[in-house]
């Protein structure tokens, strides 16, 4: 019941207002007609008839008043939370403008100890100042004595200085004739070292020619022998070899029917270190096109051709002219 009342208030208020109107009137009737003693004729009961449409229309009234009643509540409590949030508002701004003030008062605060920092900065400057020109008073007057008997000490060390030159020149005279006298033996002695080192040099680099000439022609003679030995290999490779290509070349070639005898052409051929033709063509015709076609046809079905191990050897057969002449 009370979860019923809970979850439809209105229902159950208009349930209730309903049931008192009915006792109400029931109550007005029983006024307007009191009972008579009891020897008297019970009298008839009359029947109230309850309208009903003005029984709706007092719940509905009930019910627009009950939600006029919610309406200003939501009115009051939206307020509320109107003036909540401009509470908070202004709280934040008072909070805003006490931050302004605080910053306001420590920069103001900064700026007189700046203020005082720089006076005593200047006032330290100015203390320094007056310092630096006793001092360099002091100094001007230190620096003139001792420039008084640095001029004297120099006229004494130039009279000292004078007095040694003429001493250390006349050392040195004595000196440099008994160099001269003693380079002068030196250089005879060394040109005489040199002479007989020049006759041992001359001798030793004529001795050195002699062998080095010797070396390199026995050397140039060597390297002859060994290139006309590599050169003779390489032919005999390029003809074994130039041989066995003619011989592939000829076993894949077809004759055709009407082949004439005797028919021969130069082919040029170009060859990979693999053996594969990169290109074959006719470098100089046997008169028959047919023939031609034919042999450069065989070239490439004989493909991979033999080819040489040796890359101065395979040099030779990178490009190479060879005569077609099938028997």
């Amino acid at each position: 019941m009370w979860s019923f009342f809970r979850e439809n208030p209105g229902s159950f208020l208009a349930a209730v207002l309903f049931h008192l109107l009915i006792l109400g009137l029931l109550a007005y009737n029983f006024v307007l007609n009191p009972s008579s003693d009891s020897s008297s004729k019970p009298a008839p009961v009359q029947a109230v008839v309850i309208d009903e449409s003005k029984l709706n229309q007092e719940v509905q009234r009930l019910e627009e008043a009950r939600q006029t009643e919610r309406d200003i509540e939501a009115t009051r409590i939206k307020s509320l939370e109107d003036k909540a949030v401009e509470a908070k508002q202004a709280r934040k701004q008072e909070e805003k403008r006490l931050e302004q003030v605080r910053a306001k008062r420590e920069q103001e605060q900064q700026r007189v100890l700046e203020e005082k920092k720089q006076a005593e900065v200047k006032q330290l400057e100015e203390q320094r100042k007056k310092d630096a020109e006793i001092k360099k008073a002091a100094l001007k007057k230190k620096e003139a004595e001792k420039q008084k008997q640095l001029t004297e000490a120099k006229r004494k060390l130039e009279e000292q200085r004078v007095a040694d030159q003429k001493k250390r020149k006349a050392e040195e005279k004595r000196k440099a004739e008994e160099a001269d006298k003693a380079a002068e033996a030196k250089r005879i002695a060394e040109e005489k070292r040199k002479a007989e080192q020049k006759k041992k040099t001359e001798a030793a680099t004529r001795k050195a020619k002699e062998k080095a000439s010797r070396e390199a022609a026995e050397q140039a003679l060597r390297e002859s022998l060994l290139a006309e030995e590599r050169q003779s290999l390489i032919g005999q490779e390029v003809n074994r070899f130039a041989a066995k290509i003619k011989a592939e070349v000829e076993r894949a070639w077809t004759r055709s029917s009407d082949s004439q005898d005797g028919l021969n052409c130069i082919v040029k051929i170009r060859l990979l270190p693999s053996g594969k033709v990169i290109d074959a063509s006719i470098a100089q015709s046997s008169g028959d096109a047919a023939f031609d076609r034919s042999a450069v046809a065989a070239v490439y079905r004989a493909e991979p051709l033999s080819v040489p191990d040796d890359p101065d050897v395979m040099q030779t057969f990178r490009s190479f002219n060879f005569k077609f002449e099938p028997r």
